[in-house]
């Protein structure tokens, strides 16, 4: 069994790995052979406060490649809260584990065999499988001369859009906006020492949508960021929920793919009979809220369909599209964990374990 660490995740997989695989599952996602779990989120309150706050929320997710005889289960153990900022309600993770650290792993199993051929935590693949997923996206639906990124957050996921985005187009010029004016020029700094690129803090956030081609929405926010006013037409638009556009933003859209039919995770909140708390009400809605109500979810296209051609891609320069990553996708660790753990394997990375430990003789 080999154990990696998600330094060593981070050091082995790269965008073009990630991007590679992934594309490759959503083409051949109608062959039967490949299936995902539904993502399922088990939110436990906390007892001894009257907010029911910090929760903690087990979520798992699972994928199937029949091909490559691979499975995977992905699982977090997170302990979150949802903070009042100067930029309204968002969701935070705390680092509650020992050392501060955060609790996420992925497991490899064979179907073969049954065995646990892998585990490692899943903050680096997760980080980099939506970014890759959104880059996806842009490769069959952005103008083939975009070249200005605009994006909206500084963190650690925004990070992993500008690097994937540049893999998939030659991007020029990248405007930034976050509320956190210290943040987000450091992230600029940051960005332009990973890519060589100019990148340009904004502090005005509608300015970012206004002079960029691609406009990527890669935040913790639960409301709105991207505003249907400040929208051009021929834009492409991506959000990792679709609570980050406004209604208005959707308007704007001659056309909307969607990444999942499963529009919501499906939860169960253990709070012993209280009232739910507001936030957790609000983090709901940024799924699938009032913002963006007037949209048939379920009859629109999905990017595999438009990654296999049976649904067309970017028709006009003049189009407005959005890609709505609107929930991730347990075949996506499939994909991208199965590729991670060839590529560690060929380079001997990591620690092999007795698979002894994870196996058990007696009949469960």
């Amino acid at each position: 069994m080999l154990l990696l660490t998600d330094e060593e995740v981070a050091e082995i997989l790269t965008a073009e790995i990630a991007i590679e695989n992934l594309e490759k599952a959503y083409q051949t996602l109608d062959c039967g052979w490949l299936g995902d779990g539904q993502r399922c989120d088990l939110i436990t309150a906390n007892p001894h406060s009257p907010n029911q706050e910090p929760c903690h929320a087990l979520k798992t997710m699972s994928g199937s490649i029949g091909a490559d005889k691979i499975v995977a289960l992905r699982i977090n153990s997170d302990i979150i809260t949802w903070p009042e900022t100067q930029s309204g309600l968002k969701r935070m993770k705390m680092p509650k584990a020992p050392g501060n650290r955060y609790t996420g792993l992925v497991l490899l199993f064979s179907s073969e065999t049954g065995q646990l051929l892998s585990l490692f935590p899943d903050a680096s693949i997760q980080r980099m499988r939506v970014a890759a997923t959104c880059a996806v996206g842009i490769k069959h639906l952005a103008r083939k001369d975009a070249r200005i990124l605009g994006i909206y957050g500084s963190g650690w996921q925004a990070g992993a859009h500008v690097v994937t985005a540049a893999a998939v187009r030659p991007i020029e010029k990248i405007f930034v906006h976050s509320p956190n004016e210290s943040r987000r020029e450091n992230f600029c700094r940051e960005m332009h020492a990973v890519t060589g690129l100019e990148t340009i803090p904004v502090a005005e956030p509608g300015e970012v949508a206004r002079m960029a081609d691609i406009v990527l929405a890669c935040t913790n926010a639960l409301d709105p960021v991207v505003l249907g006013r400040t929208v051009r037409p021929g834009s492409y638009l991506s959000c990792v929920k679709p609570g980050e556009l406004d209604k208005a933003a959707y308007g704007k859209c001659d056309r909307i793919v969607l990444h999942s039919r499963q529009t919501q995770p499906i939860e169960t909140f253990v709070n012993g009979g209280q009232e739910d708390p507001p936030a957790l009400v609000k983090e709901r809605n940024s799924y699938i809220s009032e913002n963006t109500a007037d949209v048939d979810w379920q009859q629109l296209p999905l990017l595999e369909e438009i990654v296999q051609g049976k649904s067309p891609g970017r028709q006009t320069a003049d189009e407005t599209i959005c890609f709505c990553n609107n929930i991730g996708r347990g075949l996506q660790f499939a994909a991208v964990g199965f590729a991670l753990y060839q590529k560690a394997m060929q380079a001997g990375r990591g620690r092999n374990l007795p698979s002894e430990w994870f196996s058990q003789l007696n009949h469960p």
